[in-house]
């Protein structure tokens, strides 16, 4: 019994004595730079949380998006009127090291046009330089149609619910067209032949359900265009209720060339509007 004792002794033992190697072997290891940055990071949104709007916590909030590269959705609501904050987010380094990804920047350009003072010369050509980039565009791998959805909402001077409301700035309006045109290269080719078949009829004049900014006909010539300036094969058809024998299918491969603008391309594919079928 005394033996059985002192070899249970033993073994504690033993196993406390590993337990402190081991103890000591975690302590002497090093921490990774990529968890001391992550644990960094996570402080500083912490800290922004924790923000109120005085002036001193305006400047630090500043301050943690210039050193951290916190985005929008980092900041709190009762900062985001301030338009210091958004100069910041525009030209801070971003999660891609480029400053807001270019998708937030055009779902955020209504937003930006409604702060007092902020859309002057300097932060316009900022972003009118930022739509226009093509390796901003390539990354960010933004589709066309979202392109286009921001473009006209922006446009619209209005936001498509609730009160906020700005005023357009045509530089920045005008520039949305061709990132519209530019993000085409976002979209990969398959190299397969496609015929788009465009209901023409007058029913297409109606706005998009889920987005009223847009009509079902810009729509449906937006997604024609992407398809025909995109793959090598594309034949572009027309259609709506015949109103004499023979009609009421179109071709207009004569009359698109790529190239074309978005309201190009709708003119050249216009024909007589008339019922669906």
């Amino acid at each position: 019994q005394n033996s059985a004792t002192a070899e249970a002794a033993t073994a504690e033992a033993a196993t406390a004595e590993a337990a402190t190697a081991e103890a000591a072997t975690a302590s002497s290891t090093p921490v990774s730079r990529d968890l001391i940055d992550v644990a960094v990071y996570l402080s500083a949104i912490l800290e922004m949380e924790a923000c109120t709007t005085s002036v001193s916590d305006l400047y630090k909030a500043i301050t943690l998006v210039r050193d951290h590269g916190l985005v929008r959705e980092h900041i709190p609501t009762h900062l985001l009127n301030s338009s210091d904050i958004w100069t910041e987010l525009l030209k801070s380094k971003g999660a891609n090291g480029k400053g807001m990804p270019l998708e937030a920047l055009t779902r955020n350009l209504g937003k930006l046009s409604s702060l007092p003072n902020f859309m002057g010369q300097e932060n316009t050509n900022t972003i009118c330089a930022r739509l226009a980039s093509e390796e901003d565009i390539q990354r960010s791998r933004i589709h066309p149609f979202k392109v286009l959805v921001a473009s006209r909402i922006y446009g619209m001077g209005k936001a498509l619910k609730g009160a906020l409301s700005w005023t357009v700035s045509p530089r920045v309006r005008d520039q949305l067209t061709n990132t519209f045109l530019r993000s085409f290269k976002n979209v990969p080719p398959t190299g397969k032949r496609y015929m788009a078949a465009l209901d023409v009829s007058g029913s297409m004049d109606c706005s998009c359900m889920g987005c009223p900014a847009i009509t079902c006909r810009e729509a449906s010539a937006a997604l024609a265009l992407v398809l025909y300036e995109t793959e090598p094969h594309v034949y572009v058809r027309g259609f709506s209720a015949a109103q004499v024998p023979g009609a009421g299918f179109y071709n207009f491969d004569p009359y698109v060339r790529h190239g074309m603008t978005l309201e190009q391309f709708i003119t050249a594919t216009n024909s007589p509007f008339g019922a669906t079928d």
